[in-house]
């Protein structure tokens, strides 16, 4: 067995790979882009790899008849160098293409789908020479693939080509199909997940934002102060939260079985359900996610602890408290009514504005 590299159908491999790439993407889809937008992910996803393969497909075939022509082909394998190369150079060309769009675009970042099209190329192109019968090569007059006479058995294996890639292409849709359902599924219960703990958390954060413009419109240091140094659980509305998740997970499809919060780290977690039918028969997923409250300046959290943000330090307890122990340390017997009254009270200098956000910190 004689495996030789053919560089003139592996020059022909990449050239065909262009054209038809460029006809197909450039001219044939954009009019349809339209109507791509409004269809499913998975079946767009599944479209592509059928394109691949019967383009691919062919495109190995032609290439296999063309070292049968010039060469001969004594046994299918011969032609497996000169496809791989052909196909590894023609992916590795796409590759840089990509390389510098994604560079003038201002981003540069590596995707595993790229080995996963290389995989294509090769095998896909190995498919469509597998069809293609061996024999000796034809006369130095004929040797243009493309070209048939009565003479010629060119085209008699092409008959089987064109049914043998739709079953392979059926198969690999199916396969697709399946995992892309999967995929949904999970995407789906992941993003009720997500969905329901940041709803959660918005309700805490609001119900605390109440809190902290209740005491800046105070009209005495008593009531301000009173906030700092209770719970974050005190008058946590936990019904209301509960609640907005289990909203939220409904409007995706999906419903929560779990839920608990964490005063000490203001972090709320949900656990979700999400029941799909892809396969004829129920499956459910689970999903869980974790949103906590991200506390940057106005109030602050201790451990569980409520503070005020005053000059970049928490400031859970009242200076009020602290005058008063120092008073009594240092009182002798003087007249408490010769104290002055109290001047009209102001907010601390320092106490930064309001600004507590929901982040995502362990998403479905």
């Amino acid at each position: 067995m004689r495996s030789e590299l053919h560089w003139r159908p592996i020059a022909g491999f990449i050239g065909l790979d262009l054209i038809t790439y460029l006809v197909l993407y450039l001219l044939v889809l954009p009019p349809l882009e339209p109507a791509a937008r409004a269809a499913d992910p998975i079946l767009m996803e599944a479209t592509s790899y059928v394109l691949t393969a019967v383009r691919i497909g062919f495109i190995g075939a032609i290439v296999a008849r063309w070292v049968r022509t010039k060469h001969g082909l004594m046994t299918r394998s011969e032609a497996i160098p000169t496809i791989v190369v052909a196909a590894g150079l023609s992916w590795l060309i796409q590759m840089a293409l990509n390389f510098f769009i994604d560079l003038a675009m201002g981003g540069l970042a590596w995707d595993w789908a790229y080995l996963l099209a290389l995989l294509q190329w090769v095998s896909f192109g190995l498919v469509g020479a597998l069809f293609v019968s061996p024999g000796p090569s034809e006369s130095e007059d004929d040797v243009i693939p493309f070209r048939f006479s009565a003479r010629s058995e060119r085209g008699a294996a092409s008959l089987f080509l064109v049914p043998t890639i739709a079953i392979l292409v059926g198969a690999s849709l199916a396969v697709i199909v399946i995992m892309g359902s999967a995929t949904n599924s999970r995407r789906a219960a992941d993003t009720a997940a997500d969905a329901a703990a940041l709803a959660a958390g918005k309700v805490w954060k609001d119900t605390l934002h109440g809190k902290f413009s209740a005491a800046l419109s105070a009209g005495d240091g008593h009531d301000f102060w009173g906030l700092v140094g209770t719970s974050l659980s005190y008058g946590l509305p936990y019904n209301a939260m509960q609640s907005a998740a289990s909203d939220y997970a409904q409007r995706n499809d999906s419903e929560v079985v779990g839920f608990s919060v964490d005063e000490r780290r203001a972090a709320v977690t949900v656990q979700v359900r999400h029941a799909s039918d892809s396969t004829g028969e129920t499956e459910y997923r689970t999903s869980m996610a974790e949103s906590s409250l991200a506390f940057h300046s106005g109030l602050c959290n201790e451990w569980g602890t409520i503070g005020y943000k005053i000059d970049g330090v928490c400031v859970t307890s009242s200076p009020e408290d602290e005058a008063e122990d120092d008073s009594n340390d240092e009182s002798d017997g003087e007249d408490p009514g010769d104290d002055e009254e109290d001047e009209s009270f102001e907010l601390p200098t320092g106490l930064s504005d309001w600004n507590v956000s929901v982040v995502l910190t362990d998403a479905g």
